[in-house]
């Protein structure tokens, strides 16, 4: 009886902690911590709340539901709102009540998946395999290459976790494991082009079979093929996640085209200077356009002033980092530079195009973008900003440099 109560009560300490952290570390992905909810629930709901009675574990999962997402939409009340009234509540009720459900629903579902298989073989495999898809897709969200690289290591712990002597245990072990969440990323990969996915959808079967085989050669006390395969895998893993990144970074470029309709530079600095064509002649310019609603534009920022930094002795570089406003009518750009300044030592400017004309001449429709200009005026690069040592694609230093040699060719206008 203790036992149980010291479960119910770690279950929802456990929890609340837990899914709080994630909220604090993606605070507006309110979708996000639903999900880690559902999947945290599924996967701790057999570790710690299996003995009790169906009864009693909706008591439990109810009441830890409530405790979490209150705290959680509670905060975001505060935060979002000037004060808690009927408006900010009628918004937040729906995600509140969607989120209890699931995390509900979660606890029940793998309650009784627990409960109804008998055979502990077969409640092993689907637990473990169901824990580590959840996690690897969380994963996802921290970015591909940790995905790769933690979810191919889950997997293998997975495969060695069920993995045994028997040929055809170990067969059962494989296919459950590896097969469900293959089969959902290939059928994304060709429904949807998103060839991002394509290592994950190698990695996976490839670490359940490493994961068995090294478990198989464990129990027949093979120890050299022990040592190889976890040399291998390992390596795989560390290796993997820069082939990732690469990787991504190349598919992402696919398809779009680098030419140029018409070179029309024209943007204001802070201190009002107009730059036009005429005036990039003679320097290498990085011109790197963003606009204040993209996210992943500030995320940037760190990147392209360290890139600024590199070069700020260099008299023939210059880099710019130019604001594209959303309207016609820009009210807010010189509040937003003046701000940003104070954090990143850059050079600001306000794009005088707008930004219709700007992606059509210069052919791009998502920010960040960066235009590498030639000291004769010519574009020698036309794509997405990349100053990661990580990623040998599309990385602005290397072009810099391979300019500087006379090994990068001018993008065709």
């Amino acid at each position: 009886m203790k036992k149980r109560y010291s479960n119910v009560i770690l279950w929802i300490v456990l929890t609340t902690v837990i899914i709080s952290l994630i909220h604090l570390l993606y605070p507006k992905d309110i979708i996000f911590t639903m999900f880690f909810g559902f999947s945290l629930s599924f996967i701790l709901t057999p570790i710690f709340l299996h003995n009790l009675k169906f009864k009693n574990l909706l008591i439990t999962v109810l009441l830890s539901s409530i405790i979490i997402y209150s705290i959680i939409f509670l905060n975001i009340l505060m935060k979002y709102f000037p004060s808690i009234n009927a408006d900010g509540i009628n918004r937040i009720l729906p995600f509140f009540l969607l989120c209890v459900g699931t995390f509900i629903l979660a606890s029940i579902i793998s309650y009784l998946v627990s409960k109804k298989i008998n055979n502990s073989f077969i409640k092993r495999i689907v637990i473990i395999g169901l824990s580590v898809i959840f996690i690897t897709i969380l994963f996802g969200k921290v970015g591909w290459p940790i995905q790769f690289s933690i979810g191919g290591f889950l997997f293998c712990i997975a495969g060695y976790l069920t993995g045994g002597k028997e040929l055809n245990r170990n067969l059962i072990a494989f296919l459950t494991l590896s097969l469900p969440l293959f089969l959902i990323i290939l059928f994304l990969l060709l429904k949807d082009n998103l060839y991002h996915l394509l290592p994950l959808t190698i990695v996976i079967p490839l670490s359940v079979f490493f994961g068995i085989t090294i478990k198989y050669f464990m129990l027949n006390k093979k120890k050299i093929f022990i040592y190889l395969l976890s040399i291998f895998s390992i390596s795989l893993y560390i290796f993997g996640y820069f082939g990732t990144l690469n990787w991504c970074e190349y598919t992402f470029s696919l398809n779009k085209n680098s030419s140029i309709k018409t070179l029309s530079i024209n943007f204001k600095t802070l201190d009002d200077k107009i730059v036009d064509n005429n005036s990039l002649l003679g320097k290498i310019s990085i011109l790197y356009y963003w606009t204040a609603s993209c996210s992943i534009c500030y995320k940037k920022m760190p990147d392209l002033e360290k890139l600024a930094v590199k070069y700020s002795e260099d008299d023939d570089i210059q880099v710019y980092a130019i604001i594209v406003p959303l309207s016609l009518i820009d009210t807010t750009s010189n509040k937003i530079l003046n701000k940003l300044s104070i954090k990143y030592s850059l050079n600001y400017a306000i794009s005088l195009t707008n930004i219709n004309e700007i992606t059509s001449n210069l052919n791009f429709q998502t920010f960040p973008h960066v235009i590498v200009v030639g000291k004769s005026g010519e574009v020698v690069y036309n794509g997405r900003f990349n100053n990661d040592p990580l990623i040998l694609v599309n990385n602005i230093t290397k072009k810099i440099d391979r300019y500087k040699k006379g090994t990068l060719l001018p993008v065709t206008h």
